[in-house]
């Protein structure tokens, strides 16, 4: 019977932390990292939610998303990192049941009215550069330039958290923000 045991099982939790924060990414310790938190996550995640939820599996990869961005500034001179992470857990199904729903709900539609504007943008193209010039406009700021370009694109949420270090409900809130510009420019121009 052949063992294919890692360094990083016979760690504490706090010595796993360290060897995952060490740069570049180890990826054997983040491996040995999930494997180990993934069942207390999940349960967390499963009680916060509700037993039915069907959102459960994506806040746990949220959880995960959200340590893997911020285990750095865990200090273990602080606390366990167990409680650290029931921390973590805790505010992401907190954020999750205050806004997530509400926040999907009202924005599953941008791929349809990117859609719409592109169908009017056949007939004519000067419609998709005003459009993407009154988008950007309003964006508030050059910053989140690039975020709503890859809204627009059509790029997964979950990488645009990575790629951005935001949250998901972050996200959805821009991508909501975006989708009511969308109506409103579709609004201004007219058809041809």
């Amino acid at each position: 019977m052949e063992s294919s045991s890692s360094p990083f099982e016979t760690l504490s939790d706090e010595d796993l932390c360290a060897a995952c924060t060490v740069r570049p990414v180890n990826e054997a310790a983040w491996q040995a990292f999930y494997e180990r938190f993934l069942p207390f996550v999940y349960r967390r995640v499963r009680h916060g939610l509700g037993l039915n939820s069907t959102e459960v599996s994506d806040l746990v990869q949220d959880v995960f998303l959200k340590v893997f961005l911020k285990l750095d500034r865990f200090d273990p001179g602080k606390s366990k990192f167990k409680t650290y992470l029931s921390k973590v857990v805790s505010n992401l199904v907190i954020d999750h049941l205050r806004h997530g729903s509400e926040l999907r709900a009202g924005s599953f539609s941008l791929e349809a009215e990117i859609g719409n504007l592109q169908l009017r943008a056949t007939q004519n193209p000067e419609i998709l550069r005003l459009a993407a010039e009154r988008i950007v406009d309003r964006a508030g700021g050059a910053a989140e330039v690039p975020l709503i370009r890859d809204l627009l694109s059509g790029t997964d949420i979950k990488d645009l958290c990575l790629k951005y270090g935001l949250s998901m409900s972050a996200v959805y809130k821009t991508r909501a923000r975006v989708l009511g510009q969308l109506r409103e420019v579709s609004g201004e121009i007219p058809e041809y």
